[in-house]
């Protein structure tokens, strides 16, 4: 499955066709939460030359979903910090790509226990903070 939008939809399309792959490759577009898509996925590809902070794969590992990704950003090596999380693969190199993919597609692989993602628990963490000085603060007054 594809999800997205973009230029080369038409050519995708084409290929799918040419390949006679219409039922096996679904290109369902723009999806507004692909939350439920990423977390029933096998695993993500992540397949750029080029990239910023691929949050797409914050986004996988936080449901548990394994990625395997091009080293395409310094940022990959940040996010897929261990190798129980993904592959980190070379752009442009096919036949490491399909290895890793086969690795990860092996019937039963264990998945990556979910990361939760920079900055979820921030809220909680900081009320935790304001009792343990409130709780700070009353021992003082009580000593």
């Amino acid at each position: 499955m594809i999800i997205g939008e973009g230029g080369e939809r038409a050519a995708l399309e084409a290929q799918v066709a040419r390949l006679g792959l219409e039922g096996r490759v679904l290109l369902p577009g723009h999806v507004a939460d692909p939350t439920p898509i990423l977390a029933r996925a096998a695993a993500l590809a992540l397949v750029s030359d080029f990239e910023g902070v691929p949050g797409v794969l914050r986004e996988a590992l936080a449901v548990g979903t394994p990625v395997v990704t091009t080293d395409s950003s310094v940022a990959v090596r940040e996010i897929v910090t261990h190798p129980s999380l993904g592959s980190i693969v070379p752009p442009g190199d096919g036949v490491a790509l399909v290895a890793a993919l086969d690795d990860w597609l092996v019937p039963g692989r264990a998945r990556p226990t979910p990361v939760p993602q920079p900055g979820e628990n921030a809220a909680a963490a900081y009320l935790d903070l304001f009792d343990r000085v409130v709780l700070d603060r009353r021992v003082k007054l009580a000593a």
